[in-house]
């Protein structure tokens, strides 16, 4: 019996190597009879290569389709992925080859001997939404996503005029505190656009034996007019005791006087 061939081998025939009329069953069969003649006889079994075999390679979702020898190192990429979709990994189908690298869109395949199938497969793109922000008389624009927390920082308030408040002017946003000039919101998902609102602050104005007195914004013209004078007395001037108002003409006891 011969031994078992080495690899792209097959048995041929046997041949003698010593001794003389050696009969064979079957000289072209690896497992057959010998009838021994009257000496010391020696045999030989030999191999021949076997004509070369290819294999057929089918890649699906890819290129590198062909015909191959066993052993052949064959590139292999997957197609684009679909829309909204990111390449997952190679599978094999049926056959026995050797992937370098099962989860590289391109990668090698070592031929094993035989037909094979492999495929690219795909994954879903977890896919972000980004949505606008426009803070006017503010800071705080930008693109997030939905549940951000953002910052909303009101610009600084005109002279004469405080923070009151935000007004939302387009979407639904959770403002933490509405009242507060810097202050968080969270993002829904949608669009938003929100807006600082100032308002005037008033000051108050004391006209002291005179008319006028009352609460005004800055750059007010308010008609000041001293009362009556007491007997043997009559008006001199206006003073201011405190703050910086401008009087129109001070040594007049009907006048105005401008806030500022």
């Amino acid at each position: 019996v011969a031994d078992n061939p080495p690899i792209d081998f097959t048995f041929d025939q046997w041949i003698v190597i010593s001794g003389s009329n050696v009969v064979f069953e079957n000289i072209a069969s690896a497992n057959t009879s010998v009838i021994m003649p009257g000496n010391n006889v020696t045999i030989e079994a030999i191999y021949k290569r076997l004509p070369e075999i290819k294999y057929e390679l089918v890649v699906r979702n890819g290129t590198g389709d062909g015909i191959y020898d066993a052993e052949t190192r064959v590139s292999i990429s997957a197609d684009a992925p679909p829309t909204n979709k990111t390449f997952l990994r190679w599978i094999i189908v049926s056959g026995d080859p050797d992937i370098e690298n099962v989860t590289s869109s391109s990668t090698i395949l070592v031929m094993p001997r035989g037909d094979i199938v492999v495929e690219a497969t795909y994954k879903e793109v977890d896919t972000i939404t980004l949505y606008n922000l426009i803070v006017y008389d503010g800071r705080g624009s930008g693109e997030y996503q939905e549940g951000t927390a953002v910052t909303i920082i009101a610009n600084a308030p005109p002279q004469g005029r405080q923070f009151d408040r935000w007004n939302v002017v387009l979407g639904s946003p959770d403002i933490e505190t509405l009242t507060s000039s810097e202050t968080t919101l969270i993002m829904p998902s949608a669009n938003v656009i929100v807006e600082a609102l100032f308002t005037p602050i008033f000051y108050d104005l004391t006209v002291s034996n005179g008319s006028g007195s009352g609460s005004y914004i800055v750059g007010t013209e308010v008609a000041i007019m001293a009362f009556d004078c007491p007997r043997n007395k009559e008006f001199e001037r206006w003073i201011v005791q405190r703050g910086n108002p401008l009087i129109v003409d001070p040594n007049k006891p009907s006048t105005s006087l401008i806030t500022r």
